[in-house]
């Protein structure tokens, strides 16, 4: 808010800024619906990515904040932990919706009355990500598959939630998720599976011209999820490449009957999120300094139009150095 109001020539109008996002009546609902319905069109997405995002706080007074260890930064921090959902294509991606994971703390009625949570809130990643999509829907957004990298959280309640929604997903899962494999009725972990059943992969083409030129290789199995989690058939997608550096990636899906090349090229959605991400960054989307839960929400849509404008008003030779710069990645996703 300051640097708006500065390089409008209005300093002292930063606190009316923050008042209009932290103290006004408008409703964000309302502006997300009709830039999600704008951006929809303009973007054409593939897939709708969800994007988990770390905010570190200082302090302990902003809502949602709380002390946690962070796998992504192999330290404990006072965080908010948000979800984001994108919609995504090789053009541009833009986020549309925004969840904050809320502790049982930021749900009593104290905390209702001192930052203005709701009475019922998102106690779950799984909670947050099911309202998100079924907003998305609610929306009239045409339904496209949901992208995430699920490696640092447990998979099985994010699939759970889709599953029971009949949402179309691909989830990118850590080597060591327990799966059934439905030949023997074992349950093991996904590398051992991929490893097991290595003998039946297949060289996979290029997706594109920036594709890794080391060769790839992927196959497709299905298999059950452990536990009571009720799903349906599912598959597990596995891709690798012949430098024995190179993790072996793992993916999960209830899009049984898609080719495999078809699902890992979705996957790449996860990277057009990510390089698009440096963006959202630039115009805010880590620097809410209020403490209440409707200021947040508000500052997260401004911040959403911010970004479509900018992402959308890309000037060729800026949406040339994107792509040269999206391609130069790509081989993040195999390795």
């Amino acid at each position: 808010m300051r640097s708006i109001a500065s390089s409008a020539g209005m300093s002292s109008a930063e606190q009316n800024l923050h008042h209009f996002i932290t103290n006004s009546t408008w409703d964000w609902k309302e502006v997300r619906r009709e830039l999600a319905r704008y951006a929809d069109n303009a973007v054409a997405p593939v897939a709708w990515v969800v994007d988990p995002l770390v905010i570190q706080k200082a302090g302990e007074h902003s809502v949602g904040v709380r002390r946690t260890f962070v796998p992504g930064l192999g330290k404990t921090v006072q965080r908010q932990y948000v979800l984001g959902v994108w919609i995504a294509s090789e053009k541009a991606s833009v986020p549309v919706e925004w969840h904050m994971v809320l502790p049982d703390k930021w749900t009593s009625s104290e905390s209702r009355r001192k930052v203005g949570t709701p009475g019922k809130a998102c106690p779950s990643r799984s909670d947050c990500l099911r309202e998100a999509i079924e907003e998305l829907s609610r929306w009239g957004l045409r339904q496209r598959p949901v992208v995430m990298d699920a490696r640092e959280v447990d998979p099985l309640p994010l699939i759970g939630k889709l599953a029971a929604s009949s949402v179309p997903f691909l989830l990118r899962i850590r080597e060591d998720t327990r799966l059934a494999d439905l030949e023997s009725g074992r349950l093991m972990a996904a590398a051992q599976l991929a490893e097991l059943h290595k003998g039946a992969s297949r060289p996979l083409l290029p997706a594109g011209s920036g594709a890794p030129r080391t060769p790839v290789c992927g196959l497709g199995l299905r298999v059950g999820a452990a536990g009571p989690v009720r799903t349906g058939p599912l598959l597990m997608a596995a891709q690798w490449t012949a430098d024995p550096r190179a993790a072996t990636m793992i993916w999960l899906t209830n899009m049984v009957d898609t080719p495999i090349p078809m699902l890992l090229g979705l996957g790449r959605a996860l990277h057009w999120v990510r390089a698009d991400r440096e963006t959202c960054s630039r115009v805010g989307m880590r620097d809410f300094e209020g403490r209440s839960f409707p200021g947040w929400h508000r500052h997260m849509t401004l911040v959403s139009v911010a970004h479509t404008i900018a992402v959308l008003t890309r000037t060729g030779q800026q949406r040339q150095q994107w792509t040269r710069r999206t391609e130069a990645r790509l081989g993040q996703l195999v390795h």
